[in-house]
């Protein structure tokens, strides 16, 4: 696998290590639910929006608890790998967020076979770089990561996004560190002279029927850039090309 970084990655875990998910009642999905696929066919772009590129072909949302599994607080970072990976290979069922865990743990990153029973005490967080080292180990895809010191300087990264969006179409795992919240960017286009990435948002708790009341509750949102926590930076995780899996850990 080809890893291509734009500038030296920092080393620490940059993403999801304070998801919160406010809930008014618990969800247990059926493993047979029906994740939504293309959900950004159909949605709209900002009023006087131009130069839109978005994600090609197909994949599949995942969010919070979508497998019946609870990851509510820690989980936004391996549901925003599993969406990408529904795109790198639409014919496989993506790692479960258990065998993402056995994967990294085989690999010396600090993340233990034993957070699969206590993860709320060990919180097995995942960053854009854990989200790399899965993808090398499982489907063997060439990817880049874009490291962006911050929001200021994220318009001087759009072409590269534009770039990956013509060239590649796959989604983007987007992480942080103050911004520690998983993303998952789907496109992006320019308002009036400032850039907005359309964000697809894993911390969903609940059943979807269909793209419309996911829409409905703002799963799927353009965000200006400039709306991105100025004090944090950010790593874009860019899958450059589809792939078929070549590895699954022993269940």
């Amino acid at each position: 696998m080809q890893f291509i970084s734009i500038v030296p990655m920092k080393s620490n875990r940059e993403n999801s290590n304070r998801c919160d998910a406010s809930v008014e009642k618990e969800y247990d999905c059926s493993p047979n639910y029906s994740l939504i696929r293309n959900i950004h066919v159909g949605f709209p772009s900002p009023a006087a929006s131009s130069a839109v590129s978005l994600v090609r072909d197909d994949y599949r949302y995942f969010h919070y608890l979508c497998d019946s599994f609870d990851d509510r607080n820690w989980g936004c970072g391996y549901r925003v790998l599993q969406t990408l990976s529904s795109w790198i290979d639409p014919e496989s069922s993506p790692l479960s967020l258990r065998e993402m865990i056995v994967v990294l743990s085989e690999m010396e990153t600090g993340i233990s076979k034993s957070a699969l029973d206590n993860h709320h005490v060990e919180n097995p967080w995942i960053g854009t770089f854990e989200g790399f080292l899965i993808l090398d180990r499982v489907y063997d895809v060439s990817c880049r990561i874009d490291f962006i010191k911050s929001p200021k300087e994220f318009e001087e990264h759009t072409p590269l996004i534009y770039k990956h969006f013509a060239e590649s179409g796959a989604p983007i795992f987007m992480g942080g560190d103050q911004d520690c919240y998983g993303k998952c960017v789907l496109g992006i286009c320019l308002v009036d002279k400032e850039h907005h990435l359309l964000i697809l948002d894993p911390h969903f708790v609940g059943i979807l029927d269909n793209k419309e009341e996911a829409y409905r509750k703002g799963c799927l949102t353009w965000t200006p850039v400039k709306e991105f926590l100025r004090e944090s930076i950010y790593n874009l995780l860019m899958p450059l090309s589809h792939g078929q899996m070549k590895f699954r850990p022993a269940r």
